[in-house]
């Protein structure tokens, strides 16, 4: 009969064992700890990455015609409704304005001007914080049909709320709206 190994013997092989298949294995998992990582990285800032994307698509489109403007319409709106997830943001404010400004151009188009005012005036109220705003694409094309009260209290209320744009220059835009002209903007 053969003799079977010892306890100890197979205790310390399996050791062995585990040792090597450990140093073999270790890159693959070292890895998938790196993979963990980037995948969390990625998971954390996906909502600001997305943000971003959110803001800029409703920045270019608050100046811009045709498509740009029709396919920023979802994006406007999701800045919209998500003010729980970006609320806090430093430019929320500005995605917020340029998400109305963006609105009311479409339903200007779309021949709802009452809902376009709602948005001149929502925009209003929006602490901006962007160097470039007010944005008047939305008040001319609203005074260019006739809209010229709601364009005139957009002035008061953007510059009584904002944090930037050329005060001096209110008093002048008014009495040329007043006088029934558009505004020389810059």
């Amino acid at each position: 009969m053969k003799k079977l190994a010892s306890p100890l013997y197979l205790v310390g092989l399996s050791i062995v064992i585990a040792f090597a298949a450990a140093l073999y294995a270790w890159p693959l998992i070292d890895k998938g700890f790196e993979r963990l990582e980037e995948w969390r990285y990625k998971v954390a800032t996906a909502p600001l990455a997305h943000y971003d994307h959110l803001l800029a698509t409703v920045k270019q489109a608050s100046v811009s015609d045709g498509p740009r403007l029709f396919g920023a319409k979802a994006a406007a709106e999701e800045v919209l409704r998500s003010r729980s997830l970006f609320g806090k943001d430093f430019e929320y404010p500005n995605a917020v304005y340029y998400s109305h400004i963006v609105l009311g151009r479409i339903n200007v188009r779309e021949g709802r001007l009452d809902e376009a005012e709602a948005h001149l005036i929502s925009a209003a109220l929006v602490p901006v914080i962007d160097a470039r705003a007010p944005n008047v694409q939305l008040a001319e094309e609203l005074l260019r049909r006739g809209r010229r009260d709601v364009v005139l209290q957009y002035l008061d209320t953007y510059y009584t709320h904002s944090l930037t744009g050329r005060r001096n220059m209110v008093p002048i835009w008014k009495k040329q709206i007043r006088d029934g002209r558009i505004p020389n903007w810059s």
